[in-house]
């Protein structure tokens, strides 16, 4: 099956937001979703506020 880049958008925020701990996953591993996130636009997972502020992040944050 392939979606499309919107769908997929759709499918992750979803399962991001509704998904408690999504990132302990044991089925899926960190890099996998690094790689799920990487590989959709921004803009599409964020409204406009919030794309503004990611923009303005530095490239490289301390923790």
């Amino acid at each position: 099956m392939h979606l499309c880049e919107q769908d997929i958008t759709l499918f992750l925020s979803y399962a991001w937001i509704g998904t408690e701990s999504p990132n302990n996953d044991p089925n899926l591993s960190k890099r996998n979703l690094l790689d799920m996130f990487r590989s959709i636009d921004p803009h599409r997972l964020m409204n406009e506020g919030k794309y503004d502020l990611f923009r303005r992040l530095d490239d490289v944050m301390t923790a």
